[in-house]
């Protein structure tokens, strides 16, 4: 009887090590994903400021992290496609603005 009882609690054992690793990496990728939230909250709070002192290059990035797409007529842009998260964050502040009509209409997950 005894072994039996050795042999479960031994299972029992490296089950918990697997669900603590397990456990682990979970929370290792919450703590990532939070972190990535959180500098994107901060670039939209900052955006404005950030574009402005950046550098060619550096402006180039922020718009193709912000952008999905932009499509330009006559010189004007007529649609803008926010990137995720952004769409999501920025909603809000953009959704009836008329160039992010199409995002926030087309069912893409951003409503």
């Amino acid at each position: 009887m005894f072994p039996t009882f050795y042999a479960v609690l031994s299972i029992a054992e490296i089950e918990e090590a697997v669900c603590r690793s397990e456990l682990g990496r979970v929370d290792q990728e919450i703590t990532k994903t939070a972190q990535q939230i959180e500098t994107a909250v901060g670039l939209v709070r900052n955006v404005y400021k950030t574009y402005r002192e950046a550098s060619y290059d550096q402006k180039i990035l922020l718009v193709r992290t912000f952008f999905e797409r932009i499509i330009v007529k006559d010189k004007k842009i007529s649609e803008a496609h926010l990137n995720h998260p952004f769409a999501y964050i920025c909603k809000g502040k953009v959704a009836k603005k008329e160039v992010f009509q199409r995002q926030y209409s087309s069912g893409d997950g951003a409503r």
